[in-house]
């Protein structure tokens, strides 16, 4: 893939992730972007980054939603909570 077209995607999601409460994706759009990258995609750290970013409020969210969201979308978030990200 081009990165121009890489960096200007990631962009144009972190402005988009911006504007939602929390600055965090919806849930169908975390999944959406689970579903459609792979493992060592940067968009899934992106996910996982602007979710840890938005604090305690979105960690307690995740309790309320766990059972809708992708499980490799958890798994990263658990990582990210046991290393304090």
């Amino acid at each position: 893939m081009d990165n121009d077209f890489q960096a200007t995607v990631m962009n144009k999601l972190v402005q988009a992730s911006s504007q939602n409460p929390g600055g965090i994706f919806s849930i169908e759009e975390m999944n959406i972007l689970y579903n459609g990258t792979t493992e060592t995609s940067p968009v899934r750290k992106l996910v996982v980054d602007r979710f840890m970013n938005g604090g305690s409020r979105n960690q307690r969210m995740v309790m309320d939603v766990v059972d809708q969201l992708h499980p490799d979308l958890m798994r990263d978030i658990n990582v990210a909570l046991e290393k304090g990200m």
